[in-house]
């Protein structure tokens, strides 16, 4: 009778009258927490497959990022809290139900509170480089007019993943007077030499095919005379050369000779790509190693420090010269604007091109940088495949083996020709002669898996007030300068950037590695110079970093989550991860709360029920007297 007693309802001023508790019951109700809880479940399987089988970025951009994912958390959240609503007035035995709930609502408040307002980023350092901002998985396309302070930039959430090729997406900037549109986007891409008739002096040029009866096509390529450094291409075994005739005497000259030695004091050239079809700089690399060389429409200078022909990395894990290895060109150099050096340390590779280096990259330069240097200038004394233009139109092939025997003919485009120097069974084939030749940069797209990113870029075309119109495309982490109406705009598209408040210094990384493992990395730490500047002066603190002991500071706190060798050793690339959750502790609190109503509900609720029990027992027995 007493149990009966506890169970009896009571009134609850929660609960209205009339249709608005009928609303009040169902979103209460253990049916409505079911069905939320098996979404809740089927959202996150489709998550994780979404993750596992293409990327974390893609599986928070359709699911956990998502504003409906938003909702349904709300919508759990309203559920838990009707639900203890509905139990009102509460009784000392239900004190477990109340505190658990209580702990799941202040869960899912701190929560929310991490996902709309905490940040995440990663800072990467070399030895001796500071940092004192973080890079976030948000990016964005800025204008800016030259001269002036304001930036003005819109998220590229849309151009990443609304596909505007389909359907243009047009982002005002009404304090700059524009109009910019995106019409197309490329989750990868990669520019392009592509050649064409047309030039404006005559500019020979020649593309050319080797093809294998066992292996098909074994190599291709443009060789035009005039170019710098286009008039060669390295085989290994042979070289394929250009050159030019002038009239039917030096051709049978030609013909008759053997190349003698050739005798290359050239170091190669740099090629600086601006993107957005421009033609590229080129800028002799022995130029280059006396002095500061500008590149061309900007503030920016570069240096190269050293070159090798033979570059390899030596026992001591840094780039060195070896002539009795392989051929592999390569160059140190540095960049600066104006007089400060902004980047140092860099390195390229002429035969592995995107094999780019990390080092001291203080910003997102307009630019992109890459080394050419012909195999031939490094070796002498190879076979050689010579194709000869000239006199007129008329085009020949002369070969000469390694023993200086040489053979020669004349060469119809589309006809292949024995490479007798080579394996049996190869054959070059000219396909196309320009006669004015020139070259210009395409951007094109590149396959890559569904919601991934790389080399990314948008086509843009910007519209001023009075209708002048300019289409260009944007790459992710570059920036460069447009004209339109007569006034110039700094266009970047770019990560958004966090400040952190302090800085923090690189001073010494350490790889430590298993005994005996040949290398085989067990773990990795940074110590690091933190200095935070405030009105009360300087702090200063020195931390070391490990895989398993991050930093805090300053509201943050700094992982050490991964590493990047380079080639040339010393100083390794240190990446830390950092994050900010501003709803941290609320989510510690929630969890707490939560433990102990669930150990109340388990443990304590019949010492809780027979409590009330007595209670109740002695209220009647005193109201019986």
């Amino acid at each position: 009778m007493a149990l009966a007693a506890l169970e009896k309802p009571r009134h609850n001023p929660f609960r209205p009258d009339g249709w608005a508790g009928d609303v009040f019951d169902f979103l209460a109700s253990l049916k409505l927490a079911v069905v939320l809880l098996v979404v809740l479940g089927v959202v996150c399987i489709a998550g994780t497959i979404t993750e596992s089988s293409y990327t974390a970025r893609l599986a928070q951009r359709l699911v956990y990022r998502a504003g409906w994912f938003d909702l349904l958390l709300a919508g759990i959240f309203i559920n838990v809290l009707f639900a203890t609503l509905n139990r009102f007035p509460w009784r000392i035995s239900q004190s477990g139900f109340l505190i658990t709930h209580l702990g799941v609502l202040t869960l899912l408040v701190g929560s929310l509170i991490a996902h709309r307002f905490g940040v995440e980023g990663n800072l990467m350092l070399s030895e001796g480089q500071s940092g004192d901002r973080i890079s976030l998985d948000r990016f964005h396309i800025s204008f800016q007019e030259v001269g002036e302070n304001a930036r003005y930039k819109f998220e590229t959430v849309e151009v990443e993943w609304g596909h505007p090729e389909k359907s243009e997406q047009h982002y005002p900037i009404k304090e700059l007077g524009l109009n910019v549109i995106a019409d197309n986007f490329y989750p990868h891409s990669e520019w392009v030499e592509e050649w064409e008739e047309g030039g404006p002096v005559e500019n020979p040029a020649v593309h050319f095919a080797i093809d294998s009866t066992f292996a098909g096509r074994m190599a291709e390529g443009w060789l035009a005379p005039l170019f710098p450094g286009q008039n060669d291409v390295d085989l290994v075994a042979a070289n394929v050369t250009s050159r030019l005739i002038g009239d039917a005497a030096a051709l049978q000259e030609e013909l008759q000779s053997s190349p003698s030695p050739r005798e290359d004091s050239s170091k190669g050239w740099l090629e600086i790509q601006f993107g957005g079809g421009l033609e590229p700089q080129e800028i002799d690399v022995l130029q280059a190693m006396v002095t500061k060389v500008p590149i061309a429409g900007t503030e920016y200078s570069v240096f190269v420090t050293e070159q090798f022909d033979y570059a390899y990395v030596n026992s001591e894990n840094r780039l060195a010269d070896d002539p009795t290895k392989k051929p592999n060109p390569a160059i140190l150099y540095e960049i600066y604007r104006g007089e400060e050096k902004i980047a140092d340390r860099l390195f390229k590779f002429s035969l592995i091109p995107e094999f780019d280096s990390m080092h001291g990259k203080a910003e997102d330069l307009p630019f992109k940088i890459a080394y050419r240097r012909s195999l031939g200038g490094v070796r002498s004394g190879q076979a050689e495949f010579a194709i000869l233009m000239g006199p007129g139109d008329d085009l020949h092939w002369k070969v000469t083996t390694g023993g200086g025997e040489v053979g020669s003919g004349s060469l119809e485009v589309g006809r292949p020709v024995p490479m007798t120097m080579m394996t049996a069974g190869m054959s070059l084939v000219v396909d196309r002669y320009l006669h004015t030749a020139q070259r210009r940069q395409n951007l094109v797209e590149m396959p890559i898996e569904k919601g991934d990113f790389r080399n990314k870029a948008a086509h843009l075309r910007v519209v001023d007030s009075d209708g002048n119109e300019k289409a260009f495309w944007q790459e992710a982490y570059s920036q460069q300068e447009i004209e339109l109406g007569g006034k110039r705009f700094l266009v970047a598209y770019g990560p958004e950037q966090v400040p952190l408040g302090f800085s923090i210094q690189l001073k010494d990384f350490r790889l430590l590695t298993y005994p005996g493992s040949a290398g085989r990395p067990m773990s990795y730490e940074s110590d690091v110079h933190v200095v935070a500047r405030s009105g009360n002066g300087t702090m200063t603190r020195d931390v070391t970093i490990k895989m398993n002991e991050p930093m805090d500071h300053g509201g943050f706190r700094v992982f050490q989550s991964s590493y990047i060798n380079e080639p040339r050793g010393d100083p390794q690339i240190s990446v830390f991860s950092i994050a900010h959750n501003p709803g941290i502790w609320v989510i510690y609190i929630g969890s707490i709360v939560l433990c102990v109503g669930i150990a109340l509900m388990f443990w304590a609720k019949p010492f809780f029920l027979n409590l009330e029990l007595k209670r109740m027992m002695k209220a009647q027995k005193g109201a019986a007297a």
